[in-house]
């Protein structure tokens, strides 16, 4: 019969040799035990700051959507306001247009000078006054 030779076994020696020809450290479970920790304990970090960031994040979009509310109250309001000044505008005017078609003319000519007189007047001595 013919014999066959054993493998051989390779065992930590050879892989020690190995390791320092090649310049890793030796296989360790306790090294890599410690790398797995190390390597949760960088992903706890960073699930940690990723939360604080995201919840930072949901702080400033709420207050943004508050704000807009508050913004689109007040042009409501605002669009009512002009809306009632235009209308009270539209009346005085028709009341001037027909107030000089009627014969005050001359009169009428004369207060609204004197009214857009007073005006610039007054803007001019609050403008100077400063």
């Amino acid at each position: 019969a013919r014999r066959t030779a054993a493998p051989r076994p390779r065992g930590p020696p050879m892989a020690d040799l190995r390791a320092r020809r090649s310049g890793h450290a030796p296989y360790d479970p306790r090294i890599q035990e410690f790398n797995k920790n190390l390597q949760e304990q960088e992903n706890e970090a960073r699930w940690a700051d990723l939360d604080e960031k995201v919840t930072m994040l949901k702080s400033v979009v709420v207050d943004m959507g508050t704000e807009v509310q508050g913004q689109n109250a007040s042009l409501t309001g605002m669009t009512s306001q002009f809306s009632s000044a235009r209308e009270l505008l539209n009346g005085t005017i028709a009341r001037i247009g027909t107030a000089v078609k009627t014969g005050g003319g001359k009169h009428m000519i004369a207060l609204v000078v004197f009214v857009v007189v007073v005006f610039f007047l007054l803007y001019f001595m609050v403008t100077f006054r400063k």
